[in-house]
């Protein structure tokens, strides 16, 4: 997969069956900016007629991959040996259609739960191909402070052969930002594009 930017054809507002959606929100504020974000883009996902699970990532102990190698030698395949809270969260990343990474951005990156996370899909390299992403956030600067973050998925994509979609980012954040009408609709505009 080569970066580039991708051109959607024949959006459909509506999907023509239930797309399940996960949201995996990798805010430590349940009240904050990224939470009343996720708020909206799960109001505007069921609107538009997906099953949405919204999944918090701070309240649990999830640790990075230490990249013991178990998980790719034969007969382990896709079985992490970490036993922490991400085991039940492998099954939903499987179940899903759609993969939503929500986060605020923390010095130039995702924050530290949601890289742990993402390490972590290292053991489901096989189930991976194909998987349907796309990256939701807020900052408190100029959107290029998402820069690294992005480009960083945009790898693991290509590695782990999944499909990123798109991205949407709030900068220079706050509630009042996050709901102004101007977002409002890009967020309309992006739920159509990663549902169509």
């Amino acid at each position: 997969m080569t970066r580039q930017t991708v051109i959607f054809k024949d959006l459909h507002p509506y999907p023509e069956t239930e797309m399940k959606v996960a949201i995996i929100s990798g805010t430590p504020r349940s009240n904050g900016y990224t939470s009343e974000l996720i708020k909206n883009l799960s109001a505007g996902l069921k609107n538009a007629g997906c099953e949405v699970n919204t999944v918090t990532l701070f309240d649990k102990v999830i640790s990075g991959c230490n990249n013991c190698g178990v998980c790719q030698k034969k007969g382990n395949e896709g079985k992490c040996t970490i036993k922490d809270d991400m085991q039940p969260l492998f099954q939903v990343v499987d179940d899903s259609e759609l993969l939503i990474i929500a986060s605020p951005i923390y010095m130039w990156q995702f924050t530290a739960c949601t890289k742990a996370f993402l390490e972590r899909l290292h053991c489901m390299y096989d189930s991976l191909d194909g998987k349907r992403i796309a990256l939701a956030m807020t900052m408190g600067d100029d959107e290029y402070v998402a820069s690294y973050a992005v480009s960083g998925m945009l790898d693991m994509c290509e590695y782990y052969h999944m499909t990123y979609l798109s991205s949407f980012a709030v900068p220079y954040a706050d509630k009042d930002e996050v709901n102004r009408p101007l977002y409002a609709e890009k967020l309309k505009d992006f739920v159509n594009r990663i549902t169509g």
